[in-house]
């Protein structure tokens, strides 16, 4: 009698054992040996079994895939430790996935029918996640073609993602292939909005297996994807424009672009194309093409710069309805930002990038002290720091990534402080050379603004001297100084130092010198 009763006593054990750690968050493989090698074929160890690789998936993808930054400051800076303990959680992670994988491994043997399809689906995952694709398929291989739709569905995802990680990805009969197995899961989604996380992640992964073999227009057409398969109620959000560049902006080369501005021009599109063009392409071709001029810009190259937004029509950047960054475009480029005081400016200008571009390429072959005070203030203004930034930028940041656009000239304006030094080499006149001297002095500041007021070089604004602690509002606010007290000796101020001594009678200086100052020295 008891030995009739043991194999139902060992299923109610596993079963209690299994719902007690169904919301269990911490690594539960010692539970699920215990559920295994009581009752292998429990239908409540395969969900254990896939509540625990999602959990893998969660500690080892989210960075991966995410990029996710530390949520808690440490005295206004990021925790250092943050990098040295993803890489030592990850060793953990990926160490916790192979013994997990070896247990699976083992019981798969003991397992069947549909329990041992799911194990070997679940094998087959943790190899993908592990990059042993080749092995991921001879477990994918073992999955019965009789099982039912959602494992179906399973191995389908599995194929896509070996296909992705291994296959020749330009090749038509392997996009074909995807597109088989994308569809599939996409059909039963359609039914079961619960495999829309499953889509989300499997078009995370495409998206960064094309961004690993250098083809960023589709990387950046599955982000768009992932993101509707995540919120599948995003059809009703209307998309800005950036929203489709955002990814492009921060990864695509110019070939890339172009390859989508052809794709949105082409006629007969292939099933592959239709595909990931759904939803995902803007709807106006111009916002490519302005990616395109700005990329070029960026680069300095200006010739390719005009070619791109001379292909836009007019209107297109002083649309009212933008509202994206360059509805800020609305002051003269030509003027720099610093020199205008902020209830003179006029935000009535009507900007043009081609028009722009073609003036700059014009100064350029001018080679003058004039033109090249004109460059000077427009390269000034296409800074972080300007009237026009959005030239370059799509939106305003101190990040890192921003500081080297267009030869370093965003965040510490070389490219303006060249021109200027131009300028002031080819000046006939004092009052060209006082306002070259200025603006070189503008330049010098706002470089020692951005590194924090750590003073780059110690020829060019020392923080101490003569014993005395020197704020770094002090050369804005007391400039006669640096000459009295012998700090013009410094390269920061020496321009400064000149633009108050030696051209303190041009109508340059009587037009920006700051009155408060004046008022001082009087």
């Amino acid at each position: 009698m008891n030995a009739m009763r043991l194999p139902e006593n060992r299923n109610a054990k596993s079963i209690a054992l299994a719902t007690q750690n169904f919301h269990n968050p911490k690594p539960c493989l010692d539970v699920i040996k215990k559920i295994g090698k009581a009752s292998p074929n429990n239908i409540l160890l395969a969900f254990l079994i896939g509540r625990e690789i999602n959990k893998i998936e969660d500690w080892t993808f989210s960075i991966k895939y995410t990029g996710f930054t530390p949520s808690v400051l440490c005295h206004g800076n990021w925790d250092d430790s943050f990098e040295k303990c993803i890489k030592e959680n990850y060793k953990n992670d990926i160490s916790y996935l192979r013994n997990f994988r070896g247990f699976l491994i083992n019981m798969h043997q003991e397992t069947f029918g549909e329990q041992r399809d799911f194990v070997a689906a679940a094998i087959a995952h943790l190899y993908l996640m592990d990059n042993e694709a080749d092995l991921a398929k001879k477990y994918i291989d073992m999955i019965s073609d009789k099982s039912n739709e959602s494992i179906q569905v399973q191995k389908n995802i599995l194929l896509a993602m070996a296909s992705l990680k291994t296959e020749n990805l330009k090749s038509k009969k392997v996009r074909y292939q995807l597109l088989t197995y994308f569809n599939s899961v996409e059909n039963l989604a359609k039914k079961e909005k619960a495999l829309q996380k499953c889509l989300y992640s499997l078009y995370l992964v495409a998206s960064d297996e094309f961004h690993k073999k250098g083809d960023e227009a589709v990387a950046a057409l599955f982000l768009i994807k992932s993101n509707y398969a995540e919120e599948y109620k995003m059809e009703d959000r209307e998309m800005s424009d950036f929203d489709y560049i955002k990814y492009l902006d921060r990864h695509a080369k110019i070939k890339d672009i172009d390859y989508l501005i052809g794709l949105k021009e082409k006629q007969n599109t292939t099933f592959f194309e239709k595909f990931i063009s759904l939803k995902t392409l803007a709807p106006n071709v111009n916002i490519y093409k302005n990616l395109k001029g700005t990329m070029a810009f960026r680069d300095d190259d200006l010739d390719l710069a005009y070619t791109a937004f001379s292909t836009i029509p007019n209107g297109f950047w002083n649309n009212e309805e933008k509202e994206d960054c360059e509805s800020s475009l609305k002051q003269d480029p030509f003027i720099p930002k610093d020199l205008t005081r902020s209830e003179d400016r006029k935000y009535d200008y009507y900007f043009n990038k081609a028009d722009f571009i073609a003036k700059l390429i014009q100064l350029k072959k001018q080679n003058t002290a004039a033109s090249n005070l004109q460059l000077g203030h427009a390269y000034f203004n296409v800074s972080s720091i300007g009237n026009s930034w959005a030239m370059v930028c799509y939106y305003k940041s101190g990040d890192n990534k921003n500081e080297k656009y267009q030869n370093d000239n965003y965040c510490n304006l070389k490219m303006a402080k060249m021109y200027y030094e131009k300028a002031l080499k080819l000046a006939k006149n004092d009052e060209e050379k006082a306002l070259a001297n200025l603006m070189i002095f503008e330049c010098n500041y706002y470089r020692y603004e951005f590194s924090g007021f750590n003073s780059y070089a110690l020829d060019y604004f020392p923080y101490k001297y003569s014993g005395f602690y020197i704020d770094p509002v002090y050369y804005i606010f007391y400039p006669f100084y640096n000459y009295d007290f012998g700090i013009g000796k410094f390269k920061g101020v020496r321009e400064l130092t000149n633009f108050y001594t030696v051209y303190r009678s041009t109508e340059t200086f009587k037009k920006y010198n700051c009155p408060t100052i004046e008022n001082f020295i009087n």
